[in-house]
């Protein structure tokens, strides 16, 4: 074989074309790869986020349960510690549905609740009666919430961005 037709000009003008072609080609087909792996990353993500709300909703329903059972047997201190573990849990369940406006003013209702059962907690410490009826039909509000935006959390988890 003649190696050198492969210098001659023509031939080393294909050659670099090819090799042009062929490795903007590659550089597309890796950019496809890279768009469909992020959207299979963030489909991942929220997968797990909604997941770990879907937990935090059915811890939520015990929490919720065992601060009614404490404040009914006036042990106050130990509803206090519950209901500020479940504080922090329900904003997390805020957070995964932060984007639906549609639920600016639940949202603000439940923030609500929660700075009532602060406040109420406060005034007993204070000295003040406890108001447990006032104590737990904000509980109960919270709990409703949770109810609702369980199926909520389960449709958003499907989603992609």
């Amino acid at each position: 074989m003649d190696w050198g037709i492969l210098l001659a000009d023509s031939a080393i003008g294909v050659v670099t074309w090819a090799g042009t072609i062929l490795t903007v080609a590659g550089l597309v087909y890796t950019i496809l790869l890279a768009k469909g792996a992020r959207a299979a990353a963030e489909q991942a993500v929220r997968l797990i986020k909604g997941q770990d709300s879907l937990a935090n909703v059915a811890f939520c329903y015990g929490q919720i349960a065992l601060v009614k059972t404490l404040v009914q047997t006036d042990n106050i201190s130990q509803a206090m510690m519950v209901f500020f573990s479940l504080k922090r849990d329900i904003f997390g369940i805020l957070s995964f549905l932060k984007d639906r406006d549609d639920l600016d003013d639940e949202t603000e209702i439940m923030k609500q609740n929660l700075k009532a059962i602060e406040r109420l907690f406060d005034s007993q410490t204070a000295g003040r009666r406890l108001r447990v009826d006032k104590m737990l039909e904000a509980l109960t509000e919270i709990g409703n919430f949770l109810v609702e935006r369980e199926q909520e959390i389960k449709s958003n988890m499907g989603k992609t961005a």
